[in-house]
Parts: C-alpha cells; structure tokens; sequence
C-alpha cells in the first residue's frame, strides 16, 4: 500500500475501492501508471471478474473487501473451501446476498476480524489500517509473495503504519509483516 503523501500512511482514512484492485493489479505486475490513478487497475479487476469496475473512488465496505479477495482467491486457484457459519453473528442478515460466501470464506480463513459486540460490520467501510492488516492476513494464509517489479521504488506497497517489508532470499522479492 502507498502513503497518502508527506510520508504519511492514514490508518484511519477509507479504503478505496480503486485502492485494492490498484493493489492486486500490482501484485499481478500490471502497470499502474497512468490516469486514473487507478484506471489500470480498474481494467484488470474487470477483465479477470474481481471486481465490476464501478465507484472505484467509493469507499469500501468490508463485505466488499471480502468479496474481492474471494474473487481474487479463486481467480490464483487458491483454496477457498475453509468457511465459518456466521449465522451466529447479530448482525449477519446484513450481510447481501453476493457476498455471503465471501464472508463465510473470510470469517473461516482469519481475514476478517469480527467487529464488536459480535458483530461483522458487513456496511462498514474498511479503514486503511484494517485493510492492511486483512491483505497481510491473506498473504500470510496463502503463502504469496509479493514481486517487486524491477525499477519500482522500495516502499511502494507499504510505507509507515506499523508495516515493514522483510527480504526473503530472491533479491527480488518481499513479505509484509507486523513490526511489533
């Protein structure tokens, strides 16, 4: 994830959702240059069924979020079978009907903290902070390894925020991780 600017992170700013499909275009080492900001992104999520392609400056909600990374999973062929019952939180009749599987899948696999009072928060949109924490979580389950293309700024998926990039043994590659 980028800062915000003047090397800020703004972990309680929305997440956008031209945020994470710029994101995982960038993971699939598509260029993201250009404008939109996020219009390479927007194509690729759209091309690949991630995302529809609309609102992409729109705050994201978590059940959106999760449906994407849903999508995502299934796309990279990962195991998507791990599921939780969520019946059993207050708020789960909020939850729409296109994401229901989503969020089963990511309540069962850790992505997704459960709210307070057991709730989902399904409507709620996801703060910078959470998303970057749900992202690490899905990295982390799913063994990716996030590739820096070659010429691309050391700092350009994470800066500040309580995140560092740790070196994995290929020169040319990299895992996000909590610094304590």
């Amino acid at each position: 994830m980028n800062g915000t600017g003047d090397g800020k992170f703004s972990p309680k700013a929305n997440t956008t959702r031209g945020m994470i499909v710029t994101m995982l275009a960038r993971v699939e080492g598509i260029s993201t240059s250009g404008m939109p900001w996020y219009g390479a992104g927007q194509r690729w999520a759209m091309e690949h069924e991630i995302s529809d392609g609309t609102n992409m400056p729109g705050a994201i909600t978590r059940e959106q979020l999760a449906a994407i990374l849903y999508r995502y999973a299934k796309l990279k062929g990962y195991d998507v079978s791990k599921t939780a019952e969520i019946s059993g939180y207050a708020d789960t009749a909020q939850v729409s009907s296109y994401a229901a599987d989503a969020m089963r899948w990511a309540v069962g696999s850790g992505l997704l903290p459960k709210g307070s009072s057991n709730r989902l928060n399904p409507k709620a949109t996801a703060t910078r902070a959470e998303t970057a924490m749900i992202l690490m979580r899905f990295m982390e389950t799913f063994a990716i390894i996030w590739k820096i293309p070659s010429g691309q700024l050391e700092g350009d998926f994470l800066e500040g925020g309580g995140m560092q990039r740790r070196p994995l043994a290929a020169p040319t590659a990299s895992i996000l991780s909590c610094a304590s």
